[in-house]
This record gives structure tokens, sequence and C-alpha cells, in this order.
């Protein structure tokens, strides 16, 4: 297994600027709704997409663990450690992503339910959910072909939402196509208890992965690599086809537009999310006592 290099001090950032891939926004109304099953990546009733070009500037954080370059600052830097306390928070409205100093001190997730709909503007598309977003910022520019995998414990305390990972790819790791990739919460294997808690785990070569949007087969245009999870057919599928497709993808920080992600913010390029962009009358709670990212473990405070 690959051993990631160690982490680098913050660094600021330069941009490079170019067209990126045009990227499903959301246009629906917010629908209140308790169910699972919509097109963002939480579930929820949600309207059509409608296709927009989103020609953000490059704002990635050049000292991940893959190198990179970039400019301009960004609300994220790639941590001194490893740990959770070092979590990028990127959340959304009435929601949170925080580890509370103190010894053992778990990642907490946290989403409120609003007694009224808070105002459009928290997310690139027009969501007005409550979604917790914890993001891993220092494995800028890793490459999928060297991602083995992702794996969290976690406690249920509240709620019907559940934890689901997200992933933003650079499918030639130069600023200028980048995907959603999504291991929503049916996709998940049965979790393996231990310790208390539920160890999830996420690998390139399981067929848990979507795409927001879906993916197109470049060799053939009326085929997909990777289907969107709210899709018709929303089944997953391995990131090898991406992989072999896309030789050069890798992870990437970057402000890409993706309707569920925070707006005007570089998210980080891995992330562990709760809740919704369309839901807000939904109250979940989890608890996240340990991440590895290959042979990165991250732990609570000592």
């Amino acid at each position: 297994m690959r051993r990631l290099v160690p982490f680098l001090s913050a660094l600021l950032v330069a941009c490079s600027g170019g067209d990126k891939a045009p990227d499903n926004v959301d246009t629906d109304v917010v629908i209140p709704d308790d169910t699972f099953g919509g097109s963002d990546d939480s579930g929820g009733a949600v309207d059509t997409d409608v296709v927009a070009d989103t020609d953000a500037p490059d704002t990635d954080n050049g000292s991940g663990h893959g190198g990179g370059g970039g400019g301009g600052s960004i609300s994220c830097t790639t941590p001194s450690a490893l740990g959770l306390s070092y979590v990028c928070e990127l959340s959304v409205n009435a929601a949170s992503a925080k580890t509370i100093t103190g010894h053992g001190n778990p990642l907490v997730l946290d989403v409120i339910a609003s007694t009224s709909a808070p105002a459009i503007g928290g997310y690139n598309g027009n969501g007005r959910g409550n979604r917790s977003i914890a993001g891993f910022h220092g494995y800028n520019r890793l490459k999928l072909s060297d991602l083995d995998e992702i794996t969290f414990d976690a406690l249920k305390i509240s709620g019907s939402y559940s934890v689901e990972l997200g992933l933003q790819a650079d499918l030639e790791c130069d600023s200028m196509t980048l995907v959603y990739l999504t291991v929503v919460t049916t996709s998940f294997a049965a979790p393996v208890p231990v310790d208390g808690h539920d160890r999830y785990r996420a690998r390139p070569d399981q067929a848990l992965w979507n795409a927001q949007g879906g993916l197109v087969d470049p060799s053939n245009p009326f085929g997909f690599l990777l289907n969107d999870p709210g899709a018709t057919d929303p089944t997953p599928n391995t990131l090898s086809p991406l992989i072999a497709a896309y030789p050069n993808a890798c992870v990437h920080n970057f402000n890409a537009g993706f309707r569920d992600l925070p707006n005007g913010s570089a998210a980080s390029g891995i992330l562990l999310t709760l809740g919704s962009s369309v839901q807000y009358l939904q109250r979940a709670q989890w608890e996240i006592y340990r991440v590895q990212i290959n042979d990165d473990v991250l732990l609570p405070p000592p």
C-alpha cells in the first residue's frame, strides 16, 4: 500500500484560469421532504437539473500530498499534522462539522432543523438546505490510481440522514475538467462494528461510486463511466473505467461550482457530508471517531 508523503505546512496558492467542465446546477425550490432518493447526493426530492458553465478560477492549495500549484487565498489550508481537529469546516446554513478541543473528542457532523427556509445563496446551486461538510484538504493532486481506500468510523446520534463521501476529481489534473464523485448512503456495504462504532469503507475497485450529473464515456458518447445518483439508472460503478479513460485523474481542492458545495469556497478534494442542499426541516447528528485515507489515520485530539 502506498504511503502518502508527510503533511506540509499551510501555504498560499496561485491561480490559473480556464473553462471548467459543465456542472449540473440544481434548479429546484426547496421541498421539505422526510424521504430519501433524489438527485442531490444526500437524498430528497429535487427538480430537473440544467447544465451551466462554471468558469471558476483555480484556487487549489498547492501543498497537498500530490504537490501542485495554484494561486490566490482559499478558506482551507493543508494541515500541518494528521488529526480530525484539522478538518476544513465547509458546512452550509444551519449545520456544522467540527471537533471540540479536548482529549478524545470526535468530529461532530451536525445538522439543525430550520423553522423557516434559509435564504438562497449558500450553495453554488439554488439550494436552501442545511448540510454539514467536513473537508480533508491534505490530498490535493493525489492521483486516483494511487488512492487505495477511504474508511471512517462513525456513530449515529440522531436523525434519518447518513454520512456520505464526496470526492472532487480533476480528470487530467490540469484544473480544466472536474467531476464530483459520490458514495451515497445506499451504496456503502454493511459497516463493520469496531470499538462500538461502525466502520464504512470505500475503495476505487468497489462498485460504490456515482458522479453528479453522470460522467460520459469519452469512447462512447451514449454511455456513462459513472451514473448520476439521481438518474433513472443510478447503479454505482467502480472507478476503474474512469482511471482507465483518464490515467492522470487526481483529487483536487477546488472551487468548481458543484451544486451541493458551498458558494465561493474552494472545497477540499475529499469530503464527508451529512444533510441535504434542498432539505431544511430535518435534524441529524453523527460522530466521526476515525478516518483513514490510504495509510494516513486521522484521530480525535490526544
